[in-house]
């Protein structure tokens, strides 16, 4: 077992398995420690290749018909419910227009999100470019806030139709409804503008080029208000042991090999960012 811990940082660790003879000889950890250390770790990544390979294969067959399903139900539903209401002048009454309003937020997710996701889903890599990568993301958010304040705003209708019949008769018009819909749109866009910041392109390299992934980049500031995340080690499970803090340049370790970048939390490391560092401005060696 270890005595005194050593946090490793990721500008001393150019490899994990180059530094074991540096660290055994500094009395970091003892010889069985490591020897246990690299045993388990080998044998979850064998593990981690065998499971994932098969999973993989099986989540680009699904993926792709499953989301085809829903692109069409949704598009073919929510199109027919736009077209229908719209051209009908008779129909158009409060709840009618928020009906509208849900179905145009789900119309654009089946639109702009889902053939997106399928395909990244399917591609070993993202094939569309930062910018399709920011707009796609940014859309998730935005069709999925929207869809859920409008069901907000056909509460709040159906509560005053149902409670205040006659009073809210003069609330419950098209003009106000068009208002609040439009102010609704306004929050969600501006709001939802960090998503596109914080997302983009991550480039990492593979022998003979490189793969592309559309991902959430590290952004100190607006992390601090939408997003808290810490992949590591449990302790418990071996003892006191502290592993490397930072993301650790590991060229054969599963988590940085394809798809898997996106499946960190299999490893055993503590991911943060160095010292006054992002993971946005990073390189992966």
């Amino acid at each position: 077992m270890m005595n005194d811990s050593k946090i490793i940082s990721s500008a001393d660790l150019p490899g994990l398995h180059q530094q074991l003879p540096m660290l055994m000889a500094e009395g970091t950890m003892s010889n069985s420690s490591w020897q246990d250390m690299l045993n388990y770790t080998f044998e979850n990544e064998a593990l981690y290749h065998v499971n994932t390979s098969t999973i993989e294969r099986i989540v680009s067959m699904m993926v792709p018909v499953f989301f085809g399903f829903i692109g069409l139900a949704g598009l073919l539903g929510n199109g027919l419910v736009v077209l229908v209401v719209a051209a009908n002048q008779s129909m158009r009454s409060t709840t009618n227009l928020l009906i509208i309003n849900l179905a145009a937020a789900d119309l654009l997710f089946v639109v702009f999100c889902v053939p997106f996701t399928a395909v990244d889903y399917v591609l070993p890599e993202w094939p569309f470019g930062d910018y399709w990568c920011k707009f796609v993301q940014y859309m998730i958010v935005v069709t999925a806030h929207a869809s859920a304040y409008t069901l907000v705003l056909m509460s709040l209708d159906r509560f005053l139709a149902v409670v205040h019949p006659i009073t809210s008769m003069s609330i419950r018009t098209e003009r106000n409804a068009s208002i609040a819909i439009s102010l609704t749109w306004f929050v969600i866009l501006t709001t939802a503008i960090p998503v596109a910041v914080s997302h983009g392109v991550l480039f990492y390299p593979r022998q003979g080029g490189h793969y592309t992934a559309c991902l959430f980049l590290y952004n100190e500031g607006y992390s601090l208000v939408a997003f808290h995340l810490i992949l590591r080690y449990n302790p418990s499970r071996r003892g006191n042991a502290k592993l490397p803090a930072g993301p650790v340049s590991l060229p054969n370790h599963p988590a940085w090999r394809g798809k898997s970048l996106r499946r960190m939390s299999f490893t055993w490391y503590e991911l943060k960012p160095p010292e006054g560092r992002h993971f946005a401005d990073t390189k992966i060696k």
